[in-house]
């Protein structure tokens, strides 16, 4: 595979495949087929004070985070999806544009989790993960249901590190803004209450296990 197929995402304009994710034209996620094989492209515009920051090395590219992250998740053998490719373009001093390729690994894990009965083990093993994450100090704010594929053989694969944090300290409000998170899987989606009651007690069984005060 030529990866350098991939830079032209690095330009402003080109012959992009399908953007299924555009936020605020800062963050983008393409999809397009080479080879028969279907890649996901996501885009990184950094700004404001993000890439002043980044300027000055105060701020991980978020390529070369991601990378951090998938060393990290190696090292405590968690499944995840693979970074195929990365490329850092620095326009000037402050503006830079960065791209990660990912092959495509399989299926959301929101698809599985309204069937609970047939999928209890699977979604078990998504809190049980956020465990092992935590107890290892890294710190998945944005810990989803979206943010988890489930492959062709049945296996959670991790994805989607823009918001995990490495070696930072873990305060009572980083405790609160974790399980805040893990809440929104029921808040803001709609589920049974059989459903709704079983990931209530995931929660309880992570802050009890984390012997958490929150």
């Amino acid at each position: 595979m030529n990866w350098q197929f991939f830079d032209k995402y690095l330009e402003e304009n080109g012959n992009f495949g399908e953007c299924i994710s555009n936020h605020k034209n800062k963050i983008l996620v393409y999809k397009e087929n080479v080879e028969g094989t279907n890649f996901y492209i996501k885009k990184y515009i950094p700004y404001g004070k993000r890439k002043i920051r980044m300027a000055f090395g105060i701020y991980d590219d978020r390529a070369i985070h991601y990378e951090k992250v998938v060393k990290y998740l190696e090292k405590l053998d968690l499944p995840y999806v693979k970074l195929e490719y990365k490329k850092i373009k620095k326009i000037t001093f402050f503006d830079r544009v960065s791209i990660i390729v990912t092959k495509d690994c399989g299926v959301t894990f929101e698809n599985f989790v309204n069937d609970f009965e047939k999928n209890k083990e699977l979604i078990m093993t998504f809190y049980d993960i956020f465990i092992i994450l935590v107890k290892n100090k890294i710190y998945p704010i944005d810990y989803n249901t979206g943010g988890v594929l489930i492959d062709i053989n049945g296996k959670l694969r991790l994805t989607d590190f823009d918001d995990y944090r490495i070696r930072s300290f873990l305060t009572n409000g980083l405790k609160k803004r974790l399980i805040r998170n893990l809440k929104r899987i029921y808040l803001e989606e709609k589920r049974t209450e059989e459903c709704e009651e079983f990931l209530k007690n995931q929660i309880k069984r992570i802050i009890k296990e984390l012997n958490w005060k929150v």
